[in-house]
C-alpha cells in the first residue's frame, strides 16, 4: 500500500515536474570585503601605470569607481580583454596572485554582463503538457504510458501546447491529474487484491465419507 501511495505522489508532483522555481532577482552578490579587495587590486597593481600623469595606452584608472563599471563599460572591457590575454600587468611588473587576478576579471565581466541583460521578470509556474507529463512518468516510473487516456487535450498557443501561459491548472483539472496519478500508480505497482481463504475441517475419525 505505501508503494501504491508512494508511486502516486510521485504521479502528482511530476505535474510540475522540470518547472522549477522562479529566478531570484538579480542583484550583485558582491560584498563589501569583496568589493574593497578588487579596489585594492585596482589601485595597487594597475593605477601606477594607468593614472592621470602617465595615462598608459591612454587609459587611466585613478579615478574610476568600481561601483559603476556598467555605465564605464567600453573602458572595462579594454581592461577585461588585457586581463583574458594576461597581459596586464605587463612582463615583468608585479602582479596579483592567480586567484585575485581571476577572481577581478570574472567579476567585471559579470557586472557589465548583469547589466547587460536585466531581470526578466517572474517566471511563470505551470504544469507540464501531456507528453512532458507522459515523459516524466517515464523518467520516474520507467512506465510507457497514453497521456491521452488520462488527461483531456493541452490547449495551445500560437500553435504551441507548451506556452507557460497557457499551461494552467484550475481545480478541476488538478482533480484529473490525481486521478491519472492514481491510475498511474496502479499500473506502476499492480493491484494488490486480498487473498481468498479456504477452510477445510480435519475429521477427527479415519471414515472416507
Amino acid at each position: 500500500m505505501r508503494r501504491a501511495v508512494l508511486c502516486a505522489g510521485i504521479a502528482i508532483l511530476s505535474v510540475f515536474y522540470g518547472c522549477g522555481e522562479a529566478p531570484p532577482e538579480q542583484g550583485s552578490t558582491l560584498t563589501v570585503v569583496d568589493f574593497a579587495a578588487h579596489s585594492a587590486v585596482v589601485q595597487q597593481y594597475c593605477v601606477g601605470c594607468h593614472n592621470e600623469q602617465n595615462r598608459t595606452a591612454n587609459l587611466s584608472l585613478e579615478n574610476v569607481d568600481l561601483a559603476l563599471v556598467s555605465q564605464d563599460a567600453e573602458l572595462w572591457e579594454k581592461v577585461i580583454r588585457k586581463l583574458r590575454a594576461g597581459m596586464m600587468p605587463p612582463p615583468g611588473m608585479p602582479r596579483p596572485s592567480l586567484a585575485d587576478y581571476n577572481g577581478l576579471r570574472d567579476w567585471l565581466e559579470n557586472e557589465i554582463d548583469r547589466k547587460a541583460e536585466p531581470n526578466p521578470g517572474t517566471k511563470i509556474l505551470h504544469r507540464l503538457n501531456r507528453t512532458e507529463y507522459a515523459n516524466a512518468i517515464h523518467d520516474l516510473l520507467d512506465l510507457e504510458i497514453d497521456p491521452a487516456m488520462f488527461l483531456p487535450a493541452d490547449d495551445s498557443s500560437r500553435g504551441f501546447d507548451n506556452i507557460a501561459g497557457s499551461l494552467t491548472i484550475s481545480p478541476t483539472l488538478l482533480e484529473t491529474y490525481v486521478t491519472a496519478a492514481t491510475k498511474i500508480a496502479r499500473m506502476a505497482v499492480g493491484f494488490w487484491n486480498t487473498p481468498t481463504e479456504s477452510l477445510y475441517i480435519k475429521r477427527t475419525d479415519s471414515s472416507q465419507n
